[in-house]
């Protein structure tokens, strides 16, 4: 009898300490989860569009954005490894009590907090307002799970790890290029600057629709800011000086750390051809495929020129793009948490090296734009659909940043995956796009640049082959799941 009691006692003890145990051993990998990431993409998306933020800036916050949450993630996920000392110079203290438990989401969103205030600290105030708002929603959520002693050490967790991360972020070689003055002495045979407000009528729109912005109750809220298009698209962000830019955008991004790459020469693309307005020269056919490819645009070859455009402050640009599919993706898909955070990250990573690798061959060949030659050699009448951008030609940025997407969306989630790209639907009306893999989506989205009348033949295929090959190469070095 009195061991009976004596039982009766110690369960009951035991049931009172279950009750009032600091562990929080709610599943993570769910659906659910992996959607409160899409609400940090489509943010993100609508972000670098308002502050008409680079294509190659976009890339790195991207990158950064997502080593942010994955870092704070992936302790909460079985079998998911840190990207410490995995990634080129980071390595993390990772101090936290491991005898206590945390809500590893909350410790996710509040290192990616720190990140993204660092990555934005120089836009607009309204910026800053939304990811607080994002942040203060989410946070708001898990509260309601977690007890308050849980989410405090997840915060101050968060928050510690975000400030490690921003300090290796902060020496990539970033600030060292800015307000870096670019000389150079155009050569004939060489790519001068094209950007020219005649080009404006051109545009995709002439109006920019904001959207996806979070107030304090959750609900999107959508704001407009009309305007033509004007130096303002082909700036990076807001603090930085018009006439800078119109002469080269990020001449010195070759120069960045990279993040997973070892060696930035094992990835650099064939050669391009070299100039000549000899008509029997390969260049000249390269640009007579140009000219001869862009007479007689059928609608649907228009329709992808300007569905796959996404300039400065039209849209994500194209890294936005890739990053708004994924948003996509884990509706479509209904992705778990996991599936959704190995795609999130090794794709951003990935297409940040690609814009490093792709940047660093343009500055260094110094390919000469369609445009320029075109209507200095062949037909001085022809006129490109698509602005074209301020900086070399070879490779594609397009096809680099694409090649690189396709080929880790290929590895995380499968071949012949098909899906629909609803990107431009609503805001520009483009009819949605289903693809029967993520290569076809790639091959469009580059070709489409021939169609604009922004690229040659080589370095919309040989920029896809770069790309890819980055792409292998981090899925098969990076490692975010041992079991």
């Amino acid at each position: 009898m009195q061991s009976i009691k004596y039982l009766t006692q110690v369960v009951l003890v035991l049931f009172i300490l279950s009750c009032s145990s600091p562990n929080d051993t709610r599943n993570l990998d769910t659906n659910e989860y992996a959607t409160k990431i899409s609400d940090w993409i489509d943010l993100n998306i609508g972000l670098i569009t308002y502050e008409r933020i680079s294509p190659p800036k976009a890339s790195r916050v991207l990158a950064y954005s997502s080593v942010a949450l994955y870092q704070g993630l992936y302790n909460g996920l079985d079998g998911y490894e840190s990207l410490s000392n995995q990634l080129n110079e980071l390595d993390l203290s990772e101090e936290f009590d491991a005898t206590k438990n945390y809500n590893w989401y909350v410790v996710g969103i509040t290192s990616q907090k720190e990140m993204l205030n660092y990555l934005y600290k120089d836009t607009s105030p309204a910026s800053l307002q939304q990811i607080e708002e994002l942040y203060t929603l989410q946070l708001q959520s898990e509260e309601n799970i977690s007890r308050s002693s849980i989410i405090e050490r997840s915060v101050e967790y968060g928050e510690t790890l975000g400030k490690e991360l921003v300090l290796w972020a902060q020496t990539d070689g970033y600030a060292e290029t800015r307000n870096k003055e670019y000389l150079f002495e155009p050569q004939y045979s060489q790519w001068i600057p094209t950007a020219n407000i005649s080009s404006a009528s051109l545009s995709l729109n002439p109006v920019l629709n904001i959207v996806t912005k979070y107030d304090s109750t959750g609900k999107n809220s959508v704001s407009k800011d009309a305007g033509l298009y004007s130096d303002r698209m082909l700036t990076t962000n807001r603090p930085q000086q018009i006439t800078n830019e119109r002469v080269a955008m990020e001449p010195f991004w070759g120069e960045l750390r990279t993040f997973a790459l070892d060696s930035l020469s094992s990835f650099d693309p064939v050669k391009p051809f070299e100039y000549s307005e000899n008509k029997s020269s390969d260049f000249y056919k390269e640009a007579l495929v140009v000219y001869n490819s862009t007479k007689d645009l059928t609608d649907w070859e228009k329709e992808t020129a300007h569905f796959w455009a996404d300039n400065p402050g039209q849209t994500g640009t194209p890294p936005g793009h890739w990053f708004s599919i994924m948003s996509q993706l884990i509706d479509q898909k209904e992705l778990k948490l996991s599936k959704a955070l190995e795609m999130y990250v090794l794709t951003n990573i990935s297409m940040a090296d690609a814009f490093i690798s792709c940047w660093r061959e343009k500055y260094e060949s110094m390919v000469i734009r369609p445009e320029t030659y075109i209507q200095r050699v062949i037909d001085e009448n022809w006129r490109n659909i698509i602005v074209t951008p301020p900086f070399p030609e070879y490779t594609s940025g397009h096809s680099v940043c694409s090649g690189a997407a396709a080929e880790i969306l290929t590895f995380v989630l499968g071949d012949n995956v098909s899906f629909t790209d609803r990107t431009h639907e609503h805001q520009y009306g483009f009819k949605a796009r289903t693809y029967s893999s993520f290569y076809e989506a790639a091959d469009e989205a580059a070709i489409s640049r021939l169609y604009g009348g922004i690229h040659y033949p080589m370095a919309i295929y040989n920029g896809l082959d770069q790309g890819k090959a980055i792409g292998q190469n981090i899925a098969t070095n990076l490692t975010l799941k041992t079991k």
